[in-house]
């Protein structure tokens, strides 16, 4: 017996622990940026609907057959899926509320733009709600410095 046997392991090989590739670590970044970019353009659908889903998608492949994601992958995921449900939800509220489509679509743009894209929007779908929804749409902005903090 003075050969060396690793502990634990009859064929005389180390065990190895799987380890996250490069490839995987890419991925990762990937799915992170597109979310943010999924975020940030919620505003236009054509941009933030693709970016969003590609987000999720390399977070999924990003796991490399682990059952755990890595922060970023989990950050891609978390944003990517931000920027498609957040518009959504509210414009379904407002439809049950009772507003109608163009109305419910310039209440929805409140959550996922900046003030001046907010009121460009309202005032091309439903003008005479421009006083509330600047209102809204700042009082949002300047909530920005105090709900952001711990996201990041």
């Amino acid at each position: 017996m003075d050969q060396f046997q690793p502990s634990g392991n009859p064929y005389g090989q180390p065990y190895h622990t799987p380890y996250r590739s490069n490839h995987s670590e890419r991925m990762a970044i990937t799915s992170m940026t597109l979310g943010m970019i999924a975020l940030i353009s919620c505003t236009c659908l054509y941009l933030s609907i693709p970016c969003g889903a590609l987000a999720i998608i390399f977070a999924t492949l990003s796991r490399g057959g682990q059952m755990r994601y890595s922060g970023k992958a989990q950050m891609g995921l978390i944003l990517g899926a931000a920027a498609q449900i957040g518009i959504f939800i509210t414009f379904t509220g407002a439809i049950f509320l009772g507003f109608t489509e163009a109305e419910s679509g310039a209440i929805g743009i409140i959550g996922g733009a900046d003030g001046p894209t907010a009121i460009y929007v309202t005032l091309r779908l439903a003008p005479y709600l421009l006083g509330p929804i600047a209102v809204a749409a700042y009082s949002y902005m300047a909530l920005v410095p105090i709900v952001q903090p711990p996201i990041i």
